[in-house]
C-alpha cells in the first residue's frame, strides 16, 4: 500500500513540474496619426515600408511631427475594418508573448449611426526583438 501511495505521489509530482509557457507582456505604442488607405479588412503584422504604405496613410495636422517607422528595428500590427456608418472604436487591450508566439488582443466598440462613413483602423508599433508568429483576437464590446 505504501509503495502504491509513493508511486502515486511521484507521478503527481512529475505532472506538477510540467513546464507551462511563460507569458510576457510586450510593450507597444499606439499610433493615432494614421488612417486606413484601403477598403478591405486587414488584421496582420506588417514588416516592411511598402506594405505599410499600401495600407495606411498619415493624417497630418498643423505642427505635427510624425516619427518615421524603422522596419529594421520594429514591426507594425495593423487592423482595418470595412467602411461603416456606425461610430466604431478599435482599442488595443494587450500584447503578450507566450511560448513561440505573440497574441494581440483588441476591442471593437460599435456606437450610434452617423451621417457619414468611416474606416475604423488601429496601428501599433512593436520592437522587433519581440517578433514571432502573431495571433490576433478581437473582443466585441
Amino acid at each position: 500500500m505504501k509503495k502504491i501511495l509513493l508511486l502515486l505521489l511521484a507521478a503527481v509530482s512529475l505532472c506538477a513540474c510540467k513546464k507551462t509557457p511563460e507569458t510576457i507582456s510586450v510593450p507597444f505604442e499606439k499610433m493615432d496619426y494614421y488612417f486606413a488607405a484601403v477598403e478591405a479588412s486587414v488584421a496582420r503584422k506588417i514588416v516592411d515600408q511598402d506594405t505599410f504604405d499600401n495600407l495606411f496613410g498619415v493624417a497630418f495636422t498643423m505642427g505635427m511631427q510624425v516619427e518615421p517607422l524603422d522596419f529594421g528595428k520594429e514591426f507594425v500590427i495593423g487592423i482595418i475594418n470595412p467602411p461603416t456608418d456606425e461610430k466604431t472604436t478599435l482599442t488595443p487591450v494587450s500584447l503578450v508573448k507566450t511560448g513561440d508566439g505573440l497574441v494581440f488582443t483588441y476591442s471593437e466598440q460599435i456606437g450610434e449611426k452617423m451621417g457619414s462613413t468611416m474606416k475604423p483602423s488601429l496601428v501599433i508599433r512593436v520592437d522587433k526583438q519581440y517578433d514571432a508568429p502573431l495571433q490576433i483576437i478581437k473582443i466585441q464590446k
